[in-house]
């Protein structure tokens, strides 16, 4: 996504994000940390 499909779909770039992100079932986007912890917590005895 970037400013210029923003314009194009005639949005400001924050609620094209925001709309973008609403259809995520996790509701976040370019947020790696949650599941790259999974697979240390599957170690853990």
């Amino acid at each position: 996504m970037t400013a210029a499909t923003a314009e194009r779909v005639g949005m400001d770039f924050d609620e094209l994000v925001r709309a973008m992100v609403a259809q995520i079932p996790v509701n976040r986007s370019g947020k790696p940390e949650g599941p790259s912890r999974m697979p240390r917590a599957l170690q853990l005895p």
